[in-house]
């Protein structure tokens, strides 16, 4: 017998041999083989499918589905790994009844289907195949017919059962009807999508790795999430996975949550505003830049690294530059050494991950480079980001050091409020008789951006940055870098007193050498800016330390020595009972 049956798409049967004599007809039957080779697998329901797959057309664009959009997209030549679910398509039916063509974003309960009158034909309309729900109006089709396309390999097309002429082609990028023929515009192929099971087992040991590897907090190197509640999702997406019952359509959707955890993770870098140590692990030793002058005056012909951990390895960043807290400039790149520039250069950094994990890399305006030869300074920039020399280590500074020298006395000023720990931290005022009033600061801290006179013994004292901040009023400017100013000013010295005596107080500030029209005010120092009408040549300090009663007033050599009255009069010799400043200490005299 000749075998006369049109297959449909993907089925076939080979001839037996042989022949079947004419006495035994009728009752003689024979059995063909029927042979399958389709580019899919086909399931008799929802629950069974096990294999999704992303169908094409004519060879170039992906069949999409969004919801409430009134067609099926073709305007995807790749698919959106944000959204595999949208493009993966799975078949319902076998070859000779029929398919149900359904899609993974909508799920079990809805088909593809259309209305089986396209008098709208090769334009769509009305007619567009959508996902519907079922079960279908009655002029909806439930079933496509596929049959064979010799366009391309493995090729079909998909036609409406029962009515044969309605092939869906590709109109205007949108999943229409042409029927009045077909062509390779209704040419449609499937890619198998890659299991989501073993995608998820893949994702889950990649998140592992990730995460004990990197460090989640807020501090620059140190890893921040975006996605909020992640560690319940992932703790959830864990169990399943380890339960080991693992189903297609939920490995679907955990791969595209884990995959957003897994994106969600950004590189905390330096924050505008505060301190910071730049470390460098030389060859398991960690060191610090440190901004300390290696060339004359001003001038800072390159950054050197050691292991200490002191005023000089802090850098202030704010503005898009770093700033060395001890010199007062700023880092930059200067014809390949990476240095501190002179006062009033300011060089702009940017930060970017490091080739490690936790790593930044810093940008001055090329990258910063590490000498790994020896471990004790900065070289010529190299230009890829991805070399290890480039790998810095960003500890934020809590607390700022503060120096007070043997004269008992120093300035501070500095953009961030600070507890001023261990000393005595002051207000100041003008007064119009020569002197400046003293005020302790009530608590100990410093608001940012105040100009303060600190008291104590000679030695160097932490203090720590604190968000608590408060308003006081004081006549002291200040400046965090080392800057040049031009007006006149006065700044915190010995002052010579008409006997010849030297106190600490406030004195004329001298034109710098290095700039013979400004002085330079150093880092994190504080200056009294020259007061209106008022020509003193110094000013000697005058505290609000309340009263203290005596009877006479002797110096070491048995002579009293300055004495103002409250008036700021300077005068010889006390003749009567009262307050008086003496050595510039209010003092109540019987």
């Amino acid at each position: 017998p000749n075998i006369t049956v049109a297959f449909p798409f993907g089925v076939s049967a080979t001839k037996p041999e042989g022949t079947i004599a004419a006495e035994d007809a009728p009752a003689k039957t024979v059995t063909i083989a029927v042979e399958e080779n389709l580019p899919f697998e086909y399931v008799a329901s929802f629950d069974e499918i096990k294999s999704w797959y992303y169908l094409k057309i004519k060879g170039a664009n992906y069949l999409y589905h969004t919801d409430g959009l009134e067609y099926i997209d073709l305007s995807k030549v790749a698919v959106d790994d944000n959204n595999k679910k949208a493009f993966s398509w799975a078949f319902i039916g076998n070859p000779f009844n029929g398919y149900q063509i359904v899609n993974m974003a909508t799920g079990n309960g809805y088909i593809l289907s259309s209305s089986t009158t396209t008098t709208d034909g090769n334009t769509g309309g009305n007619t567009y195949p959508v996902m519907t729900a079922t079960p279908v109006a009655s002029n909806n089709n439930e079933l496509w017919v596929l049959s064979n396309s010799t366009y391309t390999e493995n090729g079909f097309y998909i036609e409406q059962k029962g009515y044969s002429a309605n092939k869906m082609n590709n109109r205007g990028s949108k999943l229409a009807y042409w029927n009045t023929g077909a062509d390779s515009g209704s040419t449609f192929n499937v890619e198998l999508r890659p299991s989501s099971t073993d995608e998820l087992i893949a994702l889950v040991e990649h998140a592992r790795t990730l995460l004990s590897q990197i460090t989640i907090g807020d501090a620059p190197g140190e890893y921040s999430s975006s996605y909020e509640g992640y560690e319940a999702v992932y703790a959830e997406i864990i169990a399943y996975v380890e339960a080991g019952d693992i189903k297609e359509l939920v490995a679907a959707d955990y791969v595209i949550k884990l995959t957003a955890i897994i994106n969600s993770f950004t590189l905390n870098m330096p924050k505008p505003g505060n301190y910071y140590r730049i470390a460098y692990n030389y060859q398991g030793t960690v060191k610090y830049a440190q901004g300390v002058a290696s060339g004359a005056q001003d001038k800072k012909n390159g950054l050197l690294m050691s292991e200490e951990k002191g005023a000089a390895s802090i850098f202030y960043f704010d503005d898009g530059k770093l700033l060395s807290y001890t010199a007062g400039t700023y880092v930059k790149e200067d014809g390949g050494v990476r240095g501190l520039q002179a006062v009033g250069t300011a060089g702009t950094v940017s930060f970017e991950a490091g080739s490690a994990i936790g790593t930044i890399a810093i940008k001055a305006p090329n990258y910063m480079h590490a000498n790994s030869n020896n471990g004790t300074d900065f070289i010529d920039h190299c230009g890829g980001a991805g070399h290890n020399a480039h790998n810095f280590i960003i500890e934020e500074v809590k607390s700022l050091p503060v120096t007070i020298s043997a004269a008992g006395y120093a300035t501070f000023y500095a953009p961030v409020a600070v507890e001023a720990t261990g000393v005595k931290a002051y207000t100041v005022s003008v007064n119009e008789g020569g002197w400046v009033d003293l005020t302790e600061i009530e608590g100990g801290v410093i608001p940012a951006n105040t100009g303060v006179v600190l008291e104590a013994a000679e030695g160097t004292y932490n203090f720590a940055i604190t968000a608590a901040d408060a308003t006081v009023k004081t006549d002291l400017e200040g400046t965090v870098a080392a800057t040049y100013i031009t007006d006149d000013a006065y700044i915190l010295g010995y002052v010579v007193k008409d006997n010849g005596e030297k106190e600490v107080g406030f004195g004329t500030a001298k034109k710098s050498q290095q700039n013979g029209t400004a002085w330079k005010n150093n880092s994190h120092k504080a200056y009294l800016p020259k007061p209106a009408n008022n020509d003193a040549a110094s000013y000697s300090f005058r505290f609000d330390r309340g009263t203290t009663g005596i009877n006479e007033l002797k110096g070491e050599n048995g002579e009293v020595k300055t004495i103002y009255d409250l008036t700021g009069r300077k005068i010889e010799a006390i003749s009567a009972p009262g307050i008086y400043i003496v050595n510039g200490k209010k003092t109540f005299v019987k």
